[in-house]
C-alpha cells in the first residue's frame, strides 16, 4: 500500500497517443519526482533525538515529523514506479515494525492511544503534490507542443 502517490495517468486520459518521446520523458520525470519525494521524506525526518536541558530527551512535537532515533523508520522509506511507469509510490516497508508486527510508520501517521499524530505522508501531500503536479504538467505541455 503506498502512502503518497503520484499518478500521472489522470492528466493524460486525453491524449491518447503520445509518441515514444512524450511517453519516455514523461515516465522519466514521474520517476525523478518520486526520487525526489523521497528525499524530501528523508530529509524531513532526518533530525535526530536530542538531549535538551537537564538530559532530557528532545523528540518531535505533535504535528511535526517524528525526529530520527533508531533509523529503522528512515531505512524504510522506499520509493518506486508502477511497471508501466506512469505512476511513482512513496511507501514503507515491514522493517520499520516492531516486534508485535505493528507497522510504527501508521502508528506515527495516524497516532495511537498513547502516541500523538506526527503526519509524515500528509504533510509530504499537501505540501508538495501541487509542485510535482506542475512539473509533470509542464513536461506534457513540452511533449505535445514538440509534437505539433
Amino acid at each position: 500500500m503506498a502512502n503518497v502517490l503520484i499518478d500521472s495517468r489522470r492528466m493524460f486520459a486525453r491524449f491518447k497517443k503520445l509518441d515514444e518521446t512524450a511517453t519516455r520523458r514523461i515516465k522519466e520525470e514521474v520517476r525523478d519526482t518520486t526520487k525526489d519525494l523521497h528525499g524530501d521524506a528523508q530529509n524531513a525526518i532526518s533530525k535526530p533525538v536530542t538531549k535538551g536541558r537537564g538530559g532530557r530527551t528532545v523528540r518531535s512535537r505533535p504535528g511535526q515529523p517524528a525526529r530520527r532515533e533508531t533509523g529503522r523508520f528512515w531505512r524504510a522509506l522506499k520509493w518506486k514506479t508502477s511497471p508501466k511507469g506512469w505512476v511513482g509510490y512513496l511507501t514503507t516497508t515491514n522493517v520499520a515494525s516492531d516486534k508485535k508486527g505493528n507497522r510504527y510508520p501508521w502508528m506515527l501517521e495516524s497516532g495511537t492511544k498513547y502516541i500523538k499524530k506526527r503526519p509524515l505522508f500528509r504533510m509530504l501531500k499537501r505540501r508538495k503534490a501541487r509542485e510535482y503536479r506542475r512539473r509533470i504538467g509542464r513536461v506534457m505541455i513540452d511533449c505535445i507542443r514538440g509534437a505539433s
